[in-house]
C-alpha cells in the first residue's frame, strides 16, 4: 500500500510495486521487515538515479517562497510557533545548504543559530508530504499476530534509496491503530482531539497571554511600581509554565482517548472493523468535497481483511461488497 506521491524517479510506483511482488521469493523473505528491505533493493536496481541534493535543492526553493509569504502575512513569531516541526533527517544535514540556509530570512533581533535549526525541522515536517510513502504488512513467519513497516522514499541518489523509517510494529499482539495519508478525521475519532481545533486554541491563548501581559504592564505603570520589567518576566514565566500543564493535560486526554478507543475496538467483530474503517475514509472524503481542501481522498474505497489464517479477502471492491 502507497500514499502521497504516485510517482518515483519517473515511474509509476503501482507498476514498481506490481513488478517487485511478480518478482520476489516471499517465502524466502519471511518476515515484513525482509520484504520491505528487499523492495528498497528492487528500487535501487529498477530506478533510474538521481541526486539527493538535487531533490531537496527544489523542494528547498518553494519550501523557501512559502515560508517568505507566510511570514509576511502572519508575522515571523507566528508562523514559528504554529508549525509543526520534526527532527531533522541525518540526509538533510548533509546538505550543502546546511544549517544557514534561512538567515536571511530570520529577523535580525533572533538568534540566528538557533532559528535556522528550527525552520530545519519545519522543512523536514513538509517533507514528509514530498516523498511515497509505503506500508508494508502482514504476518512474519511464526508468528502469531501482524507486523507493519511504514517508510517514506524521498529519491534514488546515485544508486542508494533516501528514505525514512516513520513507524513499524512487530508481533504487534495488542490492538494498534494505525492510520496512514490524510487521517485529520480517523486522527480525531482516536484521539478525541482535532488537531486543528488544538492549534486554534493554542493562538488563543497565546493571544489572550498577550493581551494579559500588556494590561499588567501598564498597571504597574501607573502606579509607579519599581523594576517593571522584571516583573513581566516572573509573570511571563508563570503563565508559561501554566500553558505546559495544560499542553501536558491534552497529551494526558489523549493518550486516554486512544487506550479507551483501542478497548473498545479490540472486542468488535470483524464484519464492523471493516465498515469502521470505510466510513472514517467516506467522512474523509465528503469533508474534502464540501471544504477548499484539495479533493486527495476518494469516497469510493476497496476494503481489504488480512488474517494470518484466512490470509487476503476483499470485503468492498469496486465499490461493492464482496
Amino acid at each position: 500500500m502507497f500514499n502521497g506521491n504516485a510517482d518515483f524517479e519517473n515511474f509509476s510506483m503501482e507498476t514498481l510495486i506490481s513488478k517487485f511482488r511478480s518478482t520476489a521469493d516471499f517465502e524466502k523473505l519471511k518476515t515484513i521487515e525482509n520484504v520491505k528491505d528487499e523492495f528498497i533493493r528492487f528500487l535501487s536496481k529498477n530506478t533510474q538515479s538521481g541526486d539527493v541534493n538535487g531533490y531537496l535543492k527544489d523542494v528547498l526553493e518553494y519550501f523557501k517562497d512559502d515560508m517568505i509569504s507566510k511570514i509576511d502575512a502572519e508575522g515571523f513569531d507566528n508562523v514559528i510557533s504554529n508549525a509543526r516541526r520534526k527532527e531533522i533527517l541525518p540526509f538533510v544535514e548533509e546538505y550543502p545548504g546546511f544549517p544557514d540556509e534561512f538567515v536571511d530570512i530570520i529577523p535580525e533581533d533572533r538568534d540566528k543559530q538557533e532559528f535556522n535549526l528550527i525552520i530545519w525541522e519545519i522543512f523536514c515536517h513538509e517533507l514528509s508530504f514530498e516523498g511515497t510513502g509505503v506500508i508494508f504488512a502482514g504476518f512474519d513467519i511464526g508468528h502469531d499476530f501482524p507486523s507493519f513497516f511504514e517508510i517514506n522514499i524521498h529519491c534514488n541518489n546515485h544508486g542508494e534509496i533516501v528514505y525514512e523509517e516513520v513507524d513499524s510494529a512487530v508481533n504487534c499482539e495488542n490492538p494498534y491503530l494505525k492510520v496512514f495519508a490524510i487521517n485529520e478525521e480517523a486522527y480525531t475519532f482516536i484521539t478525541g482531539v482535532n488537531s486543528n481545533f488544538e492549534i486554534f486554541l493554542k493562538d488563543y491563548i497565546d493571544d489572550s497571554n498577550q493581551v494579559i501581559i500588556k494590561n499588567v504592564r501598564n498597571l504597574l505603570e501607573r502606579e509607579n511600581i519599581e523594576r517593571v520589567e522584571d516583573i513581566i518576566e516572573i509573570f511571563k514565566n508563570v503563565i508559561n509554565e501554566e500553558y505546559s500543564d495544560f499542553s501536558e493535560y491534552f497529551n494526558y486526554y489523549r493518550m486516554n482517548t486512544v487506550e479507551s478507543t483501542s478497548f473498545a475496538i479490540e472486542y468488535l467483530p470483524r464484519w464492523l472493523l471493516c465498515d469502521l474503517a470505510d466510513y472514517l475514509i467516506q467522512i474523509t472524503g465528503l469533508k474534502q468535497k464540501i471544504s477548499s481542501e484539495m479533493e486527495s481522498v476518494s469516497m469510493e474505497a476497496d476494503v481489504t481483511l488480512i488474517t494470518k489464517y484466512n490470509s487476503f479477502k476483499w470485503v468492498k471492491n469496486s465499490n461493492k461488497r464482496v
